[in-house]
């Protein structure tokens, strides 16, 4: 998919580091134990998803010359986690299943 506004090594740029962030969480206890995985390739919808959200801010909102802040890159971060749910369960539920065994 095409970012208006991004190159493709931009957007490869920020799925690398949308990759590396998440593999470096994985390993940590509390993500261990909620035995999900970051699957491959998702770290691109992510990228795209940031910089469309990014970009259609940027058309409504800043002034020309203007950059945006962290605190809004980290706004359309969370919203792009948001969206796309890159984490996804290892072992999914059964349907109806509401007991996980541990």
């Amino acid at each position: 998919m095409a970012v208006v506004g991004k190159t493709a090594g931009e957007v490869s740029a920020r799925a690398q580091t949308f990759s590396d962030l998440a593999h470096e969480q994985m390993w940590h206890p509390d993500f261990v134990a909620l035995d999900v995985v970051f699957p491959d390739g998702v770290e691109n919808i992510l990228a795209e998803v940031y910089f469309a959200l990014s970009e259609a801010y940027k058309r409504k909102r800043l002034k020309p010359g203007s950059r945006t802040e962290w605190t809004k890159a980290a706004a359309f971060t969370a919203i792009a986690v948001a969206l796309v749910k890159p984490l996804r369960e290892l072992k999914p539920k059964a349907a109806g299943s509401e007991i996980r065994s541990g």
